[in-house]
């Protein structure tokens, strides 16, 4: 059971803190509910979650070890690019929604590699992949500068940084 003041990755939310853990009746039934708000500066919105429920919608932080780890197995197993258009979005779908940190991380990898390729030749990325890209990078951005206490702005160059030195 998480505790106030503790930080938990919301699935298909992001970073939040839990504020308290409090009774409360709906529709006649009294559960304990955790209140948490969201870590995202942009939107501090404040929620109300089953404590029974968490199991599934909650999940701890990362620590540093499995983010070292976490940038090792993106560089090593990149994530194939769907040709078919309506199952990759799909696909990227699922992955900003399930909260899998190495799946989101070798999303946000492959989508730059795109970018770059489609620079080159004058092109973008579809409207759809800039907001999944920029959706990504600020969940995974905002659990990595909580995970290592390092501002926002820095994560992009922590996370270049290692990934040229990851064997």
């Amino acid at each position: 059971m998480y505790q106030p003041n503790d930080r938990v990755f919301y699935m298909g939310v992001g970073v939040c803190e839990i504020e308290d853990i409090e009774k409360k009746t709906i529709v006649g039934e009294t559960r304990d509910y955790y209140r948490l708000h969201s870590m995202d500066e942009q939107n501090r919105t404040v929620m109300f979650l089953p404590v029974a429920a968490a199991e599934k919608k909650l999940r701890p932080l990362l620590d540093s070890d499995r983010v070292e780890l976490l940038l090792k197995e993106a560089k090593r197993t990149p994530l194939p690019w769907n040709e078919n258009d309506r199952e990759r979005q799909f696909q990227f779908r699922q992955i900003l929604k399930n909260g899998d940190q190495l799946e989101l991380l070798r999303l946000i990898i492959a989508l730059h590699q795109k970018q770059e390729e489609k620079q080159s030749i004058g092109k973008r990325l579809w409207t759809a992949e800039e907001g999944i890209l920029k959706e990504g990078e600020h969940q995974l951005h905002l659990e990595l500068s909580c995970t290592l206490q390092i501002a926002l702005e820095e994560v992009v160059p922590y996370i270049v940084e290692r990934l040229k030195t990851a064997n």
